[in-house]
């Protein structure tokens, strides 16, 4: 390989030259060429002879996974014919191609999901829009979104009008964009610039355009690169295609308008291929058919005999190009002996930029086959030169703005090994600028941007806009907040291909080239509220997790763009000292004082350590005096609340101004004890009065406690009791209200209490519907008289915190609106599990939504269902558009563990974000990320098995792993389980042979992943054949067959200590540990115990 200085001579360059030819052919044709991300490039030809029978034009394809040193033999695609043309490739395993037909076909475009392994999908190839063919050669452009599949096809073709006829007649190219893999085709232009007219010999002549290839640049603009049609003063002496020429043209408003053509050359140089280097370079290579002219424009015969392969280099988009530095990337002599110089014999040109930051170019040398040259633009075929990338933030950045650029700068070293550290300054000798931050917070942003050139963004817009500074590229990566930048960097690097999950990051398996995206960004949230729940209860929910754990969980979570933590608590945790009128409390515990011992005969003992007790790891250990357990309980929330402020996010708690801990009883002249797991608080009794002055004062307390211990707290919710139990006032209640509010404007009481009881299929039945109406009328009522008459917050000099009502029945959400304080927000809860909300949907459109801002809770692991597998993304889904359409604000999470939900929190941060994202799509995404393209259809199998489960779960589960005592005893029944919950087993088991399946395909570094599902899986299926042994030996036992009650017992402990065995070997966190202390409690040893009462 060679190319020009610029002054007329030659500099050898170094290239890796090698030529594929297929055996069994006369030309093999080279049309395509793509970078995958599982690391391989692939390559398709066309295997073309001439037999008795006719002309063969046969796809084949072959990949290199070694950077194109070596390649795989030949394979046909079956089923195919023609041409391949306009190989893309779309992201994950999905490729396609254009099939070329000579025999009237049709053409096709080929799909593959599997990285080209296998080609079973293809749809017609359109014609253009009037109905003219759409001719095709050269390579297409793929714009990707934030997960980095295909978001638009650009594609630029041809056709000859009826009537004419090559070489005088003018082509007519034709752009076009499709936004689903080429099915159907928008915004079609034929632009009149890609006409022009030449004059000969007196006569002018029509000219056009013919086959093109398309780039974006790195400034946005469309550049392309067309064959133009021969110059008519070639007409009359030997002719044919070799005389074409190659020109120029940008878009700069994404394909509606193009300039006027900018000739490179005005014949004899075709089959243009553009592509983009990570440094915003463009490259151009082309065949050279006819040596017309060397690097300029020229009339005449050939300047020399040489066929071959040229590039060109484009520093500024496209507008220039180096003709004076041109590359001869590869070259022969030719000249026919009759003296025929136009027969050129080489032709089509495929081209792409590795991952290395070469360039692999490739063409076809007739006699010879498939050329392919590796080499590197403005330097040697070595290592790749890194790009020189400065990151600047403005001066006046904040601490979140400062972390922003910190990340990004993290990922930039652990992506590319490119060391880009956070400056104020600028980088003089720079390749590329990274910009973080706004026009107002950095001058540089302005700069790049021009006055115009930030968008119109809300606090929680992206924005993602590449311009130039200082004649290089660069990229603006800003939101309407700090925390919106920070956002807009996980964006980007998301479009690097990371991917975020719960327990960390997944980042590509193979290394790629830095690049700067291929489109602008600008994205605002359709949910605005994305909330995560966390402490809560249980010894497998947070409750459990030490301040590490939380904040890796929070780390995560703020990739993910959510904006809000909920901290929830409960009366009788360390988590809020409380003194009143000389009285405070003196204990305190955790999970309802419930107990789990560590002893040595449990199943995963080696992963408690030293613990004789199942504990946080932040709190002292159970004994300890109340002022430490205290002390540190409230460090520990202080500590999430912090980190979650520093990530960026909104602070809301819990205050539990109606149930008190028992010390507190006296100031109450009525109280009773709670109806809930160990009845360890109080609440007002039915005898109390909704304007009890010692109830009020001890509320007030508890509220002013809770925003001056937790000073980072945006939000207090004031929630509904799960078991309402002060509901004798609630008329009165209403009265009062509605003298206030005029509530009976909205909704009659009497209306609202028939309504409660038409909610005959909620758990408790209409009875329970009504209690929880009634209570809430006497808490609303109750919660208003502090805020709005004693000014509880007010007083507490916090102001600025507001009110989020948390789960009021739904038949009272009409009259919320008017009750509420300004800025105050609704949480809601309609049901406990997403199938049982699913079918009661309607009540989603109820809630004024439009008039407050509201928010429904996602259930994405039911505690009443338990510890068994679950996922519910799909029915999440369908709730998620339903409060979407309704204009709900968000949703905040309820769970316990966390293991299972990758799936599922994963396509909620996207689809809050991305509308049209869809459970499959996300999760396709998400496992070709963490296990590899192969396992993605049996990972797919497993999800949509435990979705089905957990929706029968939910309809016919619930209690049937319920983490309390009684867990498994509650099975001793003569009976076997329901019908409709025993089939939960099958489908775990089909979903336990997609893992296994998923397993044998998945990468090394997804194996992890795949083998927590199946230690999951085992679990439950073990679990479901416990409880089935532990009916039969309940039925044996009750018709007086001894022996067989033993038996069956026996089976029942060795099935559930294999499936504790199976879930231990896979445990992976505090909940999963939790879950199994929990269950050596409530499980094991209850089996043990009861199996030794059977043998006496």
């Amino acid at each position: 390989m060679r190319q020009q200085d610029g002054s007329g001579a030659w500099v050898a360059q170094p290239a890796l030259r090698q030529v594929l030819k297929h055996p069994d052919s006369e030309f093999t044709m080279p049309f395509g060429l793509a970078q995958m991300d599982n690391g391989e490039i692939a390559l398709v030809v066309s295997r073309e002879k001439t037999t008795p029978a006719g002309r063969i034009f046969e796809p084949n394809i072959t990949f290199s996974s070694d950077g194109g040193a070596t390649w795989s033999p030949l394979k046909a695609v079956p089923g195919t014919k023609g041409r391949p043309q306009f190989l893309l490739w779309l992201g994950g395993g999905r490729l396609s191609f254009i099939t070329e037909t000579f025999d009237g076909g049709k053409p096709q475009r080929i799909f593959s999901s599997d990285y080209g392994r296998t080609w079973n999908e293809s749809i017609d190839q359109p014609p253009t829009k009037d109905g003219h063919g759409f001719g095709i050669e050269g390579n297409g452009w793929v714009d990707r979104d934030a997960s980095g599949a295909a978001k638009a096809i650009l594609e630029i073709g041809y056709y000859l009008e009826a009537g004419k006829s090559h070489p005088t007649g003018d082509f007519t190219g034709v752009f076009r964009r499709s936004l689903d893999d080429g099915k159907t085709w928008i915004d079609e232009v034929s632009p009149p610039q890609w006409k022009f007219t030449v004059e000969h010999n007196g006569k002018k002549w029509l000219r056009g355009v013919s086959e093109g290839s398309v780039v974006r640049a790195a400034n946005g603009d469309l550049v392309a690169a067309l064959r133009t049609d021969m110059p008519p003063k070639y007409f009359d002496g030997p002719n044919d295609d070799s005389l074409e020429g190659t020109a120029i043209s940008i878009s700069k408003d994404d394909g509606k308008t193009w300039s006027e053509l900018q000739f490179l050359f005005e014949a004899g140089r075709h089959h243009a291929n553009l592509q983009r280097m990570p440094g915003g370079d463009l490259v151009c290579t082309l065949i050279v058919r006819d040596d017309i002219q060397a690097g300029k424009l020229a009339d005449g015969p050939l300047t020399s005999r040489r066929r071959g392969c040229d590039a060109m280099v484009s520093k500024d988009h496209g507008r220039t190009w180096n003709l004076d530095r041109r590359y001869e990337l590869d070259g022969f002599e030719f000249l026919r002996a009759d003296g025929y110089w136009v027969d050129g014999v080489c032709g089509h040109v495929a081209a792409v930029v590795l991952n290395d930051g070469h360039a692999l170019s490739v063409y076809g040398n007739y006699p010879v086959g498939a050329v392919l040259i590796k080499w590197k633009p403005d330097g040697d075929a070595g290592p790749a030169q890194k790009p020189k990338v400065a990151l600047r933030i403005g001066t006046e950045a904040g601490e979140l703005q400062r972390f922003a650029a910190q990340e990004l700068s993290s990922y930039l070293k652990r992506l590319f090994d490119v060391d880009a550290a956070p400056e104020t300054a600028g980088v003089a000798d720079a390749d590329v600028h990274l910009l973080v931050g706004t026009p107002r917070s950095h001058p540089a942003v302005a700069k790049a941007l021009g006055k115009d050139g930030w968008p119109q963004v809300t606090d929680q817009g992206i924005v993602l806009k590449r311009a130039t500074l200082d004649g290089k590229p660069a990229l603006v990566i800003g939101g309407g907040s700090e925390a919106a930048t920070m956002w807009a960097v996980y964006e980007l690097v998301e479009q690097w291909g990371v991917r975020y999950l719960l327990h960390g990051d997944v980042l590509p398996k193979t290394p790629r080239a830095f690049r700067l995206p291929d489109s602008d960004v600008v994205l605002e949230p359709n949910l605005r509220v994305r909330q995560w729940r966390t402490v809560n209860d249980f010894a497998c929910g947070p409750e459990s997790w030490g301040l590490d754990e939380q904040r890796r969980v929070i780390d995560q979570l703020a990739k993910l763009k959510f904006n809000r933590i909920f901290v929830s608590i409960w009366p009788y945790q360390p988590l809020l000292d409380l003194e009143f009128k000389g009285t405070g409390r003196k204990s305190a515990t955790l999970w309802y004082d419930f107990r789990y011992p560590i002893t040595d005969d449990m199943s995963g003992r080696a992963l408690f350590g030293n613990e004789p007790e199942f504990w946080n790891p932040d709190l002292p250990p159970r004994g300890a005096r109340y002022e430490e357990f205290a002390a540190a309980g409230q460090r520990l929330v202080r500590g999430i609340l912090s980190h979650a402020k520093r990530r960026g996010m909104q602070c809301a708690m819990n205050a539990t101004i109606t149930e008190f801990p028992p010390e507190f009883a006296p100031f109450l002249a009525d109280c009773e004890k709670v109806h809930q797991l160990g009845s360890l608080s109080i609440v007002p009794g039915p005898r109390t009065g909704v304007d009890d002055p010692a109830l009020a004062e001890l509320a007030v307390a508890v509220l002013r406690a809770t925003v001056t211990t937790y000073g980072d707290l945006d939000y207090v919710l004031l929630g509904m009791p799960e078991h309402r139990q002060w509901v004798g006032e609630y008329e009165r209640a209403w009265q009062a209200l509605d003298r206030k509010y005029r509530l009976s404007q909205r909704v009659q009481l009497k209306d609202v209490v028939a309504a409660a009881e038409k909610r005959t299929d909620y758990p408790g039945g209409a009875a329970r519907a009504v209690q929880e109406v009634k209570g809430d009328i006497v808490l609303l009522y109750f919660y208003d008289r502090l805020l709005t008459d004693l000014k509880a917050l007010e007083t507490a000099d916090r102001r600025s915190v507001r009110i989020i009502i948390n789960s009021a029945a739904e038949e009272l959400f009409p009259i919320l609106p008017r009750i509420l304080p300004p800025g105050s927000e609704t949480l809601n809860f309609v049901d406990y599990t997403p199938a049982r909300i699913l079918k009661r949907r309607g009540v989603l459109g109820q809630i004024p939504a439009r008039e407050l801002p509201t928010s429904l809770i996602y259930t994405l692991h039911d505690d009443n269902v338990g510890l068994v597998p679950m996922l519910a993304t799909g029915t999440l889904a369908e709730i998620t558009g339903d409060i979407r359409r309704s204009g709900w604000s968000g949703f905040s999470t309820r769970y316990w563990l966390i293991g299972d939900h990758d799936p599922c929190v994963t396509y909620l941060a996207r689809t809050a974000w991305h509308a049209d994202a869809t459970p499959e799509s996300v999760g396709r995404d998400l496992v070709a990320a963490r296990c590899g393209e192969a396992s993605v259809n049996d990972m797919l199998e497993l999800f949509r098995e435990v979705e089905t489960a957990t929706v029968a779960l939910e309809w016919h589960g619930l209690g049937f792993t319920f983490p309390v005592p009684g867990m498994i005893t509650k099975h001793w029944q003569p009976e076997p389980l329901a019908e409709e919950l025993a089939a939960v087993r099958g489908h775990y088991q089909r979903a336990l042979a997609a893992a296994r399946r998923a397993g044998q395909t998945s990468s090394a570094e997804g194996r992890p992943y795949v083998d927590y599902w199946t230690g999951r899986l085992e679990f439950g299926i073990g679990y479901f054949d416990a409880v089935h042994s532990f009916r039969l030996a309940a039925k044996a036992n009750h018709d007086g067959r001894k022996a067989d009650a033993i038996q069956h017992a026996q089976s029942a402990l060795d099935h559930a200590r294999s499936a504790l065995d199976a879930y231990a070997r896979v445990a992976q966190d505090q909940s999963d540990r939790g879950a199994i202390a929990t269950m050596a409690e409530y499980v094991d040893r209850p089996l043990k115990a009861k199996l030794e009462e059977l043998r006496k």
